[in-house]
């Protein structure tokens, strides 16, 4: 008889988006979590266009989050 566990995504809320939050973001993404960022100063341009990540560990990669909020107020448990 064959079991399968049903395994839960993690939600992850991030704050501070600067260059090395945009690299533990795409760890995350690839890890398989559901990530929430706030942004305020770019928040319109991580909305609309992700990041774009330059690295000799990762290569050139460009990702999106699954959810980008100007502020923790606008946060609310549907985001996920």
């Amino acid at each position: 008889m064959l079991l399968l566990a049903m395994v839960k995504q993690i939600n992850v809320l991030l704050f501070g988006v600067g260059s090395i939050g945009a690299v533990y973001l795409h760890q995350l993404r690839q890890a398989g979590c559901i990530v929430t960022a706030v942004c305020r100063s770019n928040h319109c341009t991580i909305k609309e266009n992700g990041f774009r990540l330059t690295s000799k560990r990762f290569g050139n990669v460009q990702y999106r989050l699954d959810n980008v909020i100007r502020s923790a107020a606008e946060y609310s448990p549907d985001c996920f």
